[in-house]
């Protein structure tokens, strides 16, 4: 038995996902302005956010950043001077095949992908830094260069569909080359995806060098029926979402139990790959609905660390 949405149930459900976005956007500026912007240093001076020490003021000077207390302390014109922040642009690499479309519970994984997307976004802006886009299925579907502006996300969340294309499956040779290609400078690579397909894609030259010279971050986006199916005896028609494969399946406990090893083995394998790489993975449920927190502070420890 198989259901689908009607016209009303898909307009409801994308009204919804609108409110959400713009409650994360609003969360998101409030949580990124309680913390102490420009955390990355550089020995060039400027105009930064942090302050580094005081000077005499000389004529050329910025006025503006006359620190009238000590001024007054000393009877000399004194001048603030801050430590230049170093750009690292954000890039947002978000996966668009078909398995992304599934969702057991109320959300897909490609909803909540969406909402990962808005809070790294909407945190990047709040930090000033630029936010590129790439997303893919078989092929490179969109690739925006970094350009830093709150408008900047909202054009990314509009270019993520709310229902699957007619492309399936997910492959990547063409994808990383062009990913190569594209990031340039010290980057946060954010990788949304469940990884189906993708068990593999660090044995790809181009990544291994992304993930030596970039910060790259995988995030597995992951529905609670992927982990564990319920004990439900019977025969069930189950179609592959990549490939569109349909068969008949008899789930016997024994079964049941085969599946669940198999589903544990692939994410120790997938751990597994990730620590290989040295890379700092984030795995997010979509039936988790506080997720907001644990991702906005991922992500601040990742900057700080790049």
């Amino acid at each position: 038995m198989f259901l689908s949405m009607n016209s009303q149930e898909k307009l409801n459900s994308s009204d919804e996902l609108l409110e959400r976005l713009q409650f994360v956007e609003i969360y998101t500026r409030k949580r990124i302005q309680a913390h102490v912007l420009g955390e990355y240093e550089s020995s060039l001076k400027g105009s930064g956010f942090e302050f580094r020490e005081h000077k005499k003021y000389q004529p050329g000077d910025d006025y503006r950043r006359i620190d009238c207390n000590v001024t007054a302390r000393f009877q000399y014109p004194y001048v603030k001077q801050f430590v230049a922040e170093k750009e690292v642009n954000v890039w947002l690499v978000c996966d668009l095949s078909s398995s992304m479309y599934f969702g057991s519970g109320q959300r897909s994984k490609s909803e909540v992908m969406t909402e990962v997307a808005a809070v790294l976004g909407f945190s990047a802006s709040q930090l000033h830094m630029k936010v590129g886009f790439l997303s893919f299925s078989d092929q490179v579907e969109s690739c925006r260069a970094p350009r830093q502006s709150r408008v900047v996300t909202w054009d990314i969340l509009r270019l993520i569909p709310r229902s699957r294309s007619s492309r399936r499956l997910t492959r990547f040779d063409d994808i990383a080359e062009t990913l190569r290609k594209r990031i340039r400078g010290t980057s946060l690579i954010f990788f949304l995806s469940d990884f189906i397909s993708l068990e593999q894609m660090f044995e790809n030259p181009q990544m291994r060098y992304l993930a030596r010279h970039h910060d790259l971050i995988p995030v597995v986006i992951e529905d609670p029926l992927e982990r564990a199916i319920p004990q439900l005896p019977g025969l069930h028609l189950l179609e592959d979402s990549e490939s569109g494969q349909r068969r008949m399946s008899y789930w016997s406990k024994e079964n049941v139990n085969k599946y669940q090893r198999e589903i544990e083995r692939r994410k120790e394998n997938l751990t597994s790959m990730f620590y290989s790489m040295n890379l700092d993975s984030l795995w997010i449920d979509t039936g988790d609905e506080n997720f907001v927190d644990r991702l906005l502070e991922h992500f601040l420890r990742r900057r700080r660390l790049s």
